[in-house]
């Protein structure tokens, strides 16, 4: 690049008026910037005040002819172009913050500043101080437009081409990493910028977008889905969700505790899943037909013994309404028990040979919606005496809507053997109460049949249950409303601050 020169002593006046858009301008005295400019590439700043006002514009003189001068107008920070009289001084006192930057600049070590343009995923920025090319180790500082939605957005910077922006450790960013201000170091090796602040930390994602999931709904995205999160999983990383609807099919036969099921994802240890508000992932319609294709089908499911499942922020659509339990019936519903859930762990030692189960799952603001079988979440299942099930399951500030609406024995999240379970701030409502015409609908909010479960400030409505166990050989008052929201026949710790919204049958 140019040499950057510069002074804190020299002054001249404008010689004529200097209108915001001009790029040019006349000094009464160019003497005392003599030798500045001596090379191609050189330049200078100067300061622009405004007698009357004393507001001031930082330009950068790029050619000196005579006493006519080129310039790059409002070029340091939080300047705007402003117009001039003639009087109105020119100075090559800079100030300290602008002089730190320039004199920084010639070895590109410090920061500079500038505000991006473009979208939050495509952007563009000029720095005042140009640089003639991009330099292994430099640093800009970016004020970003917002968040970024892309793992790879780009930085375009001073028309040197866009490169994407990584992590340090060159990892894809997550969603959110570029969120304001944005600190960036330029890698010649791999003709990238790397995000030295990122905002949602340092951690891998793996987009399933990437993996070929269609986000439209058209296509099945079952298989790419669960390439991604063998690949993420294995590489302790983050599976990232997109906004779009996601067609799935379970096709997957495995050996539940009940006998065969089919499901959609296979669960597997540390498995992460973050998907952004709208991402969606939905049954396909017809997987279940009657009487042809009477199956008990699950979006994730495992008979394994699993450790470290997340999931948040995704929305779970069994389709329930185009795989109802009797669709040849819509006044008479199929009272068999069949499962449809979104998350169903099941599988014990008389079954698959060992108990099957998963510790420490963390699920958090995510919709549970149209489901019509008899649970949306089966913590773990087993009929075989001493098997060990799941421990530390955490449910939190999510929506169960419009379940169990072909089902006469629904229990929403059901925990049979776990130990520890907490299900707090969540909401359970269907649009039409249990029993209603054409259907039965939810019966229970929550079924427990482990220890330590904790179910608090949960909002349920519209449910039904005729008793609230609350240990095996003692069972609480009957509900007055008839709307009983919790069974729990073993010990518990505590079912604290819930409400019960009357029915509005």
């Amino acid at each position: 690049m140019g040499t950057v020169q510069y002074t804190d002593d020299a002054y001249t006046t404008l010689a004529s008026t200097v209108g915001s858009s001009d790029t040019s301008l006349t000094v009464t005295s160019s003497s005392r910037f003599a030798g500045l400019l001596t090379t191609t590439g050189d330049f200078f700043f100067v300061t622009l005040r405004q007698t009357a006002t004393g507001t001031k514009e930082t330009v950068k003189v790029t050619n000196i002819v005579g006493t006519v001068w080129t310039v790059v107008r409002a070029i340091g920070p939080n300047d705007s172009n402003l117009s001039f009289a003639s009087g109105d001084g020119v100075y090559l006192r800079l100030g300290t913050n602008l002089l730190d930057e320039i004199r920084s600049s010639s070895n590109q070590t410090k920061a500079l500043f500038t505000t991006a343009t473009g979208t939050v995923d495509v952007l563009t920025a000029i720095l005042g101080i140009t640089p003639q090319s991009l330099v292994d180790g430099m640093q800009v500082h970016v004020r970003t437009p917002g968040q970024n939605t892309s793992l790879t957005p780009t930085l375009n910077l001073n028309a040197l081409g866009a490169k994407t922006i990584t992590k340090n450790n060159g990892g894809a960013l997550a969603p959110g990493d570029l969120n304001g201000e944005a600190i960036l170091r330029y890698v010649s090796s791999g003709t990238r910028w790397e995000l030295l602040n990122p905002k949602a930390g340092n951690v891998n994602w793996f987009s399933i977008v990437t993996y070929g999931a269609d986000p439209t709904g058209t296509v099945d995205a079952t298989a790419a889905i669960q390439a991604c999160i063998n690949a993420a999983s294995s590489a302790k990383a983050v599976v990232y969700v997109p906004p779009g609807t996601y067609k799935l099919i379970p096709a997957t036969a495995w050996q539940a505790e009940g006998g065969t099921d089919y499901c959609a994802i296979t669960m597997v240890s540390n498995m992460v899943i973050f998907a952004d508000p709208g991402a969606t992932f939905r049954i396909a319609d017809g997987v279940y037909s009657y009487p042809s294709k009477r199956i008990a089908m699950e979006m994730f499911g495992t008979n394994q013994q699993l450790n470290n499942v997340t999931i948040i922020g995704l929305t779970m659509d069994m389709n329930g309404i185009n795989n109802a339990l009797d669709p040849s019936d819509g006044t008479s519903p199929n009272v068999d028990t069949f499962s449809q859930a979104h998350i169903k762990v099941s599988g014990g030692t008389d079954v698959v040979g060992h108990s099957a189960y998963i510790n420490d799952v963390y699920i958090e603001k995510c919709r549970f919606i149209n489901g019509p079988g008899t649970s949306c979440i089966g913590t773990s299942q087993t009929n075989y005496a001493g098997d060990t099930l799941g421990r530390r399951w955490t449910i939190k500030d999510c929506v169960f809507y419009n379940n169990g609406n072909y089902s006469q024995d629904h229990s929403t999240i059901t925990g049979s053997g776990l130990n520890g379970l907490l299900v707090d701030g969540n909401t359970f409502y269907t649009d039409v109460p249990f029993g209603t015409a054409s259907f039965f609908g939810p019966r229970a909010a929550i079924e427990i049949h482990g220890r330590n479960s904790i179910f608090t400030n949960n909002i349920v409505q519209n449910y039904y249950e005729e008793h609230m166990e609350r240990s095996v050989v003692r069972r609480a008052p009957r509900s007055r409303e008839g709307r009983t929201f919790c069974r729990c026949p073993q010990p518990y710790r505590g079912l604290r601050q819930n409400v019960r919204q009357p029915s509005t049958a």
